[in-house]
């Protein structure tokens, strides 16, 4: 059966599990739906002007599409160390293979949000 989520009413927005350190920051996610059958789980983020998300991956291929806000995608190597920095902006679509260690850096005054779909490894 269809459901209708409303993505701007934050009572369809089940909180994601383990980001508390993120909460601290200021930043939000979290799961909007799920289709474990197909392997797939649909977020919504929210990251306040002028915040940063700290290095971190998923082990599963990742689409992100921005839909506020601008700033850096910052990419890191296995070892940690930042190899490149890649300016993102309303519009993009940026997918992520697994284990892509990555980190983002708003620097617009506006609110950076997103919505990703993650796509279960296996």
């Amino acid at each position: 059966m269809a459901k209708v989520i409303r993505v701007s009413d934050k009572s369809d927005i089940q909180e994601a599990p383990g980001l508390d350190a993120v909460a601290e920051l200021g930043i939000e996610y979290g799961v909007l739906a799920e289709m474990p059958a197909r392997g797939l789980s649909f977020a919504k983020g929210r990251v306040p002007s002028g915040g940063t998300v700290p290095m971190h991956a998923g082990p599963g291929d990742y689409a992100l599409f921005v839909t506020a806000g601008s700033g850096f995608l910052t990419l890191y190597n296995a070892e940690g160390a930042e190899t490149d920095r890649l300016r993102y902006a309303p519009g993009d679509l940026i997918l992520f293979p697994p284990n892509s260690q990555h980190g983002w850096i708003n620097d617009a005054e506006t609110d950076f949000e997103w919505f990703g779909v993650d796509i279960a490894a296996g």
